[in-house]
């Protein structure tokens, strides 16, 4: 997945991308030079939960450590999903309903319900 929005600003670097790891419970990617990892929980009591858990960053010097901070923010606020009108689009919202992160598909692969 690729992050295009986060919080409501948009995100032009085009290397800023996740992988869920729905299977393994993992979360895998790039928040602009520095690699993320952590888990992911996904509670069957609540409609669409997931929340981001155990992130580790790797620790470069970047350009832009203010959206890397940001996006990282982000993950640790998110508590559930919701799917665009294509399911190409993810949006990952707080407990107060905020998108905190806009997601766009990267494969053919998109979010299908259980």
């Amino acid at each position: 997945w690729k992050i295009t929005k986060v919080n409501s600003t948009s995100c032009k670097n085009k290397n800023i991308e996740l992988a869920l790891d729905i299977e393994d419970l993992k979360v895998h990617g790039n928040v602009g030079c520095n690699i993320v990892n952590g888990s992911l929980l996904l509670d069957a009591s609540k409609a669409n939960s997931i929340m981001f858990l155990d992130l580790i960053s790797t620790m470069k010097s970047c350009p832009d450590l203010a959206l890397e901070t940001e996006i990282l923010m982000a993950l640790e606020q998110t508590e559930y999903y919701k799917k665009g009108k294509d399911d190409k689009i993810l949006f990952l919202c707080d407990k107060d309903n905020n998108v905190v992160l806009e997601l766009t598909s990267t494969t053919e692969n998109y979010i299908q319900d259980k």
